[in-house]
């Protein structure tokens, strides 16, 4: 049994059980994008260009498995396992997938679509034409800043983000420069971006959410 102690460290590496079976057939179709609006902000997956720290980094909790020659599928069911039955502070299916957005159907869809998406990529080098080879992510981009750093914890309208971890931004009043200050070291849950985001990415978020809440 060569493998199982690599299948061992992808279960507790992502905090996951199994969640039953996965179509073999699902497609990863728009998995990139909802993972990095959905789950961006928690976990840091190289190809999504996402650095999100309050949850495992995917790269890391699925590199044995890739070594270890573990089929895709085999990740796709820890994946989406994790999602179906979520260990706190990671969010429940109805909370990342309102009711009034989507359907039963349509929310099951978006987490295979992640969980096809995240096993084909995690633990391998960034695909040509990923955030971390070619998206922009610099100041210039704020709303991509946001989505890909904020969006999974967040409802914020003008980046059509829905998260329910933390404060609702279009309800918030602080100024730019708390704001800025919140990103750079924050607090109440909130991981610090300093040294994840450049000086002029923090300001240029900050800004961002200032003027468009």
């Amino acid at each position: 049994m060569p493998r199982l102690p690599a299948l061992l460290v992808v279960l507790a590496l992502a905090g996951c059980g199994t969640g039953g079976r996965v179509d073999d057939n699902v497609s990863t179709g728009n998995g990139r994008q909802l993972f990095i609006e959905k789950c961006g902000s928690c976990h840091t997956l190289a190809d999504a260009g996402t650095r999100g720290t309050i949850g495992p980094n995917l790269d890391h909790a699925f590199a044995a498995a890739v070594k270890e020659g573990f089929d895709e599928s085999t990740m796709r069911e820890v994946v989406l396992g994790q999602m179906r039955f979520p260990i706190a502070p990671m969010p429940k299916p109805e909370e990342l997938f309102p009711a009034g957005e989507y359907t039963d159907e349509e929310r099951e869809a978006a987490m295979e679509a992640i969980a096809a998406y995240v096993a084909s990529v995690a633990g391998r080098p960034p695909t040509q034409g990923s955030a971390t080879g070619g998206t922009s992510t610099d100041a210039s981009d704020p709303k991509t800043l946001f989505v890909s750093n904020c969006g999974s914890c967040h409802t914020f309208s003008a980046a059509g983000t829905s998260g329910t971890i933390g404060p609702n931004l279009d309800q918030t009043s602080i100024d730019v420069a708390a704001i800025e200050e919140q990103i750079r070291k924050g607090g109440g849950g909130m991981p610090p971006f300093e040294g994840t985001l450049t000086d002029a990415q923090i300001a240029a978020l900050a800004k961002y959410i200032a003027e468009s809440r």
